[in-house]
């Protein structure tokens, strides 16, 4: 055999390495990183949902006082020894969302929801109650609006990336000055809310809780 045939014979097999090698990391790379499934497929559509629609607060946490039976935001006058202790929490909610286009109606229903408040004397899961008032116990919407500046949400009670909730939490029993609480908010296929706090002294009607 003339070295020419040994040149091209070399050649040949080297060529036939690198296709094969191509192949098997073509393969290997097929494997990791594409579905193989339409039920993997199902997998990572609800783990990007839990990822890009975590509920997520908006601004500081307020407690409200003397405020049992009345709408959240009425005036209230203190008594003279101040107040013995938080009513109820109000929050803002929106959606940690990645996406930039929703349809309307899709979100998160917050009437789904299940909301716990814990404290040192135990834990408590609050009823959903439709009115705007300190329902004791229990939790409600306040209110909705738009995410940005101008713009407005809609009145049903899906939360959306556009959107910003006030809800309010009121558990049976006041929770005073040093009182450390937890609210946990769970939504089917979302990552739970919790919110941890410590009641500050001395109270006013509305105080701003961090």
């Amino acid at each position: 055999m003339s070295s020419r045939d040994m040149s091209e014979s070399g050649y040949l097999y080297r060529f036939l390495f690198l296709f094969l090698a191509v192949i098997i990391i073509s393969l290997a790379l097929h494997s990791f990183f594409i579905l193989p499934s339409y039920s993997s497929g199902q997998a990572v559509s609800t783990s990007m949902k839990t990822f890009t629609d975590n509920l997520a607060l908006e601004g500081p946490v307020m407690g409200y006082a003397g405020v049992v039976g009345t709408p959240a935001n009425s005036p209230a006058v203190q008594p003279a020894g101040g107040y013995s202790g938080i009513e109820a929490v109000r929050l803002n909610l929106r959606l940690a969302s990645l996406r930039l286009n929703w349809e309307t109606g899709t979100g998160d229903d917050l009437t789904l929801a299940t909301v716990i408040v814990t404290t040192p004397q135990g834990s408590e899961t609050l009823p959903w109650k439709e009115s705007g008032h300190l329902v004791r116990p229990g939790w409600s919407i306040l209110q909705k609006r738009g995410f940005l500046p101008g713009t407005t949400a809609n009145a049903n009670n899906i939360l959306e990336p556009n959107e910003v909730f006030t809800i309010l939490v009121a558990p049976s029993a006041n929770m005073p000055p040093g009182t450390s609480f937890t609210i946990t908010m769970s939504l089917p296929n979302v990552q739970p809310l919790t919110v941890n706090r410590i009641v500050p002294g001395p109270l006013k009607q509305i105080t701003d809780l961090g």
